[in-house]
């Protein structure tokens, strides 16, 4: 039961805040005036390779 309830809220979290890749996603595209780092564009490279 508690294992459930763990999930639930873990489930309700992502939709509430997005996972981590949306979240890395975002922080790349935000309008902050540095930009993204190499290595978080590297690292959204690898999770769009198919």
């Amino acid at each position: 039961m508690l294992d459930m309830a763990k999930r639930v809220a873990k489930e309700a979290m992502v939709k509430a805040t997005g996972t981590e890749l949306e979240k890395k996603i975002a922080e790349a595209c935000s309008n902050k005036p540095w930009g993204a780092s190499s290595t978080m564009l590297a690292e959204l490279a690898q999770h769009t390779y198919d």
